[in-house]
């Protein structure tokens, strides 16, 4: 620091001497710092370093690329942290597929067999048809962060009638609408949902489960709603497909949704609101 004074001072006392021109602008303009800088390159080393003006000049000169390093640093620690956090989620989402996927085949393939053994061959055949495709988009086509809304939408009316073969006196009701097609939404997002509905849905004469989607104007509206057997009163309902729900919420659309569930007189109720945008 002390060098960095006397270099500086001894530099300026140089140009300004070297420079008759400057020297009487320096005469005119400021004649209180020009007697100064006759004071010789002691003296003014000396009042500077006790002045703490040098010091202080420096110390701020080397605090500014430090501090841009830092807030540099910060900010890629930041990205990498996201990053970790999306792909730790990335890896819970592909394990909640490889568990659904075995579970969910195992119930549609008897379902299936049934119906083939009652000689329902029409509907059995409809159902392989949705079966392969429902697979075919589980395992290759949801790797994307973002999907069309009108392949999620075939995605739930293939599993709603593939689920809702199992069933004996449960009225499913599956109603959607959209103002346009441009829309997307992260892939297999309202699952979870749905396989809780037929999952905790207690299956007796007058159970129903009402499911309803809509999106207008970018506003993505979903509900569901059904009645649970009296075993399930009073119990928590979820498990690792609503706790990945509810991270995937929150990396893809924090801030921009609202999630709520309530069980009121047996009847468990879900609703989801996101804001989406076009693409």
């Amino acid at each position: 620091m002390i060098c960095y004074t006397v270099l500086d001072s001894y530099l300026e006392i140089i140009i300004i001497n070297t420079c008759e021109e400057c020297k009487k602008i320096l005469n005119h303009e400021n004649v209180a710092y020009a007697a100064y800088l006759e004071r010789g390159l002691i003296n003014i080393t000396l009042t500077r370093l006790l002045g703490l003006g040098t010091p202080i000049i420096l110390l701020f000169a080397l605090c500014i690329p430090f501090s841009i390093k830092m807030a540099i640093q910060s900010f890629r620690s930041n990205i990498r942290a996201l990053e970790l956090a999306k792909e730790n989620l990335q890896l819970e989402f592909n394990f909640l597929k490889a568990q659904l996927n075995p579970h969910f085949l195992f119930n549609a393939m008897n379902n299936i067999y049934g119906l083939i053994l009652s000689g329902d061959k029409e509907k059995s055949a409809g159902l392989v048809s949705r079966l392969s495709e429902l697979l075919r988009y589980t395992l290759y086509d949801s790797n994307e962060d973002l999907m069309p809304i009108e392949k999620e939408l075939k995605l739930m009316s293939d599993y709603i009638e593939l689920e809702k073969v199992r069933l004996n006196d449960t009225k499913v009701n599956f109603k959607w609408q959209l103002d346009h097609n441009d829309y997307h939404i992260a892939p297999l997002l309202l699952i979870p949902l749905i396989d809780n509905a037929f999952k905790y849905n207690s299956d007796e004469e007058g159970s129903y489960i009402d499911i309803f989607l809509d999106v207008l104007q970018g506003r993505f509206r979903f509900a569901i709603e059904n009645d649970i057997g009296e075993e399930q009163k009073g119990r928590a309902v979820g498990g690792i497909g609503i706790n990945n729900l509810k991270k995937r919420l929150n990396l893809y659309y924090k801030n921009n949704h609202w999630y709520e569930t309530s069980v009121l007189n047996g009847v468990y109720s879900v609703n989801l609101t996101i804001q989406l945008w076009s693409n």
